[in-house]
């Protein structure tokens, strides 16, 4: 079956900005629930990652970028702003801490669990379209490899934290592109959230 992309679908795109060491910087465009593209790279100092997500910015025309600005993503955010508002790319820029408090702080306790179990269930309802990206094996590699960790105390469900001996960026990149930028607060959710798939589909 062939995915149907809204007609007035934006654009998106999630930056996920190496911590060095092995660690990849992953760039994923999304339009609707159809994956078009997803560029990786490392050995790149952060002004360069600026300068290739700007070159992808422009090459796909994004509307919305999404980066991840924890620890050396704080840097490319804010200089990817300043780009935006010199009219260099046109797409706005949202940091995504996915480390913050959830939008639905009842049923998670921060935002990585939220965008996880968002995407799983978007995967569930047939929702995500990977059919462009030419190499995939490690990005699905990397999807499976994320475990469901027990409930907190609160009851809140859980993502289990990530091995940074072998840190998912390709999987990190296409939650963030699927976020859902909420204008109020300018941060991600997820509608219609249900269960996060077993270890075993």
């Amino acid at each position: 079956n062939v995915l149907e992309v809204p007609h007035d679908a934006k654009i998106e795109a999630g930056l996920d900005v190496a911590d060095g060491g092995g660690d990849e910087s992953v760039f994923t465009v999304k339009r609707g629930g159809k994956v078009l593209t997803q560029v990786w790279w490392s050995n790149v100092d952060t002004m360069g990652t600026c300068g290739r997500a700007v070159q992808l910015c422009n090459e796909w025309k994004v509307d919305v970028l999404k980066v991840d600005p924890i620890g050396i993503g704080a840097g490319v955010t804010s200089r990817l702003k300043e780009l935006n508002g010199e009219g260099i790319i046109k797409a706005e820029v949202y940091g995504v801490n996915v480390a913050e408090k959830s939008n639905d702080p009842f049923k998670f306790e921060n935002k990585r669990d939220e965008i996880f179990y968002g995407l799983a269930d978007r995967f569930k309802d047939g929702e995500v379209d990977l059919s462009a990206i030419q190499d995939s094996e490690e990005l699905f590699s990397q999807l499976v490899s994320i475990k469901k960790d027990k409930p907190t105390s609160k009851g809140q469900l859980k993502v289990a934290k990530k091995d940074h001996s072998n840190s998912p960026d390709r999987a990190d990149s296409l939650a963030l592109a699927f976020g859902i930028v909420k204008e109020s607060t300018v941060s991600v959710i997820f509608d219609d959230i249900r269960e996060f798939p077993d270890d075993d589909d």
